[in-house]
């Protein structure tokens, strides 16, 4: 595949670069968790192990995200090429509907009703875990 660049020949985005961005985001993501081996607690900077635990915690979520995208990318092309099925998949939404439902208007009454019912229910249960919490 010299002429792809190494990638597949369908390509769900339109710029090759962004596949190499993404390549080059998963090597340096998957090398961050070696900071954490690392003994920070003599380091002059104070309390530097418990800033840096969130960052690597977000880095490692944004990688697998990033890669979950691109899975679903690889089931699509996979589901639409030569695979499963030819051509596009269909949209379950291409029938009109015959009349548009009627929108539920409310009042401002039951809005703010529905609202404190919500809130109550959850100061409620955060009341609860706490007084129990604490027995």
């Amino acid at each position: 595949r010299p002429a792809h660049g190494g990638l597949r020949d369908r390509l769900m985005y339109g710029q090759r670069f962004v596949y190499y961005v993404a390549i080059v985001v998963d090597l340096f993501g998957r090398l961050m968790w070696i900071i954490s081996l690392m003994p920070l607690e003599d380091y002059p900077i104070p309390l530097l192990p418990e800033i840096l635990a969130p960052f690597l915690s977000a880095i490692e979520l944004a990688r697998r995200a990033m890669w979950g995208v691109f899975r679903l990318e690889n089931e699509h092309l996979n589901n639409t090429g030569y695979r499963r099925i030819d051509g596009p998949v269909p949209d379950h939404f291409d029938t009109a509907m015959r009349k548009a439902p009627a929108a539920e208007t409310k009042t401002l009454f039951q809005i703010i009703k529905e609202l404190s019912i919500i809130v109550g229910l959850g100061g409620a249960l955060i009341g609860f875990s706490i007084y129990f919490g604490l027995t």
